[in-house]
């Protein structure tokens, strides 16, 4: 991201420069181009020899579920040895899950090395929000981190530390299936969620 604005930068420089110096030289001050120059079309893209492609599950995905009074918003990070998820109910962070991955054939081994949660000690039940202004409720959170204390009932609590679910992608849909109860199907509440890439 940040060479990508240093470039920027650079290109409009670039073009000031360029702009002044046409305007300050004639014609007749103009450099000649070498005969065998070789020009590029503009509609080519050169891309260097060594690329890696990017696995067709890379990227930011999206899936958005509503109900009568909420939207929850479930954003997927996923690069080729990492996921992030973060899941926004209203204007409210409420959860972000991150780790680690490795992917054979359609399965994805996810395994938790961050998870930020409610914290639901530290909320105060003596007052009623009002539902009408989400964006002044304030939910606290807490982070955990693997090794630090209560890691492993705040992992069981979710599910567990690994998880191995089946993605589909199908265009700008990935599709993540996992078995929760372990009854052999994904057809349970909850075990398959559709995301759409942004």
């Amino acid at each position: 991201m940040k060479n990508l604005k240093m470039l920027s930068k650079m290109a409009v420089i670039v073009a000031v420069v360029s702009m002044l110096m046409v305007s300050c030289k004639g014609k007749e001050d103009e450099v000649k181009k070498p005969d065998n120059e070789v020009k590029i079309p503009d509609n080519e893209v050169t891309k260097p020899d060594n690329e890696v492609k990017k696995a067709d599950y890379e990227g930011t995905w999206v899936n958005t579920m509503t109900d009568d009074m909420l939207t929850a918003t479930t954003t997927l990070e996923l690069t080729s040895s990492t996921f992030v998820y973060s899941t926004v109910v209203g204007n409210l962070t409420t959860s972000k899950l991150s780790g680690t991955m490795t992917v054979a054939g359609d399965k994805m081994t996810q395994t938790l090395n961050s998870l930020t949660m409610p914290d639901m000690s530290k909320l105060d039940t003596t007052v009623i929000p009002d539902m009408s202004k989400l964006d002044s409720i304030v939910i606290p959170t807490t982070t955990i981190k693997k090794g630090d204390a209560g890691w492993d009932a705040a992992v069981n609590e979710i599910g567990g530390e690994t998880n191995v679910v089946t993605y589909v992608v199908n265009g700008t849909k990935l599709t993540l299936k996992h078995d929760e109860n372990n009854d052999g199907d994904f057809t349970d509440e909850g075990e398959t969620m559709e995301f759409t890439k942004k």
